[in-house]
C-alpha cells in the first residue's frame, strides 16, 4: 500500500478517482460540498492523500492545519475508500506530516464508528461528540 501526498498542481488527476469517496464524507455534515473542498485543494488550504495499491486508488483524505493558541492540530476533514486498508495505510504519513508541520495532534473530524473501524492507529481515543442544533 502507497499513501501519497498529492501535490497541489496535481489535484487534478486524482480528483475524479476521489471525489466520490471524499464527496459522501463531506455530505454527513453539509458544511462544504465537493466542490468547495476543490477549491480548498487548488487553493492550498486544504491537503489531498490518497492511497494507492496494485489494483489502483483505494482510499483517500483531506486535511488542514489549524492553528489555536496552545498548538497547531492536523485535521482530518474527510476521508473514504474502497477498502479500509487505504485509510489505515495513510495514518503514519499524515502523523509524519503533522509532526513536520509542528502540529501537536492529528484530530478525524467524522462519525463515531471511525473507533470500532480499525483503521485508526494504535493509541487513537474518542475526545468528545459533536453535537449540531439546526436554528
Amino acid at each position: 500500500m502507497v499513501p501519497t501526498l498529492v501535490p497541489r498542481d496535481e489535484a487534478g488527476s486524482v480528483w475524479p478517482y476521489v471525489a466520490p469517496w471524499l464527496a459522501e464524507a463531506l455530505d454527513r455534515y453539509g458544511d462544504y460540498s465537493i466542490e468547495d473542498a476543490r477549491a480548498l485543494v487548488d487553493d492550498g488550504i486544504w491537503r489531498l492523500w490518497f492511497a494507492a495499491d496494485d489494483a489502483g486508488l483505494v482510499g483517500a483524505a483531506l486535511t488542514e492545519v489549524s492553528e489555536y493558541p496552545r498548538r497547531r492540530v492536523l485535521w482530518v476533514v474527510a476521508a473514504g475508500g474502497r477498502a479500509r486498508e487505504g485509510i489505515e495505510a495513510l495514518w503514519p504519513l499524515l502523523r509524519r506530516y503533522a509532526a513536520s508541520q509542528g502540529c501537536g495532534v492529528v484530530r478525524l473530524l467524522g462519525r463515531r464508528g471511525w473507533m470500532r473501524s480499525g483503521v485508526l492507529p494504535e493509541g487513537a481515543r474518542h475526545d468528545a461528540d459533536i453535537v449540531s442544533v439546526e436554528v
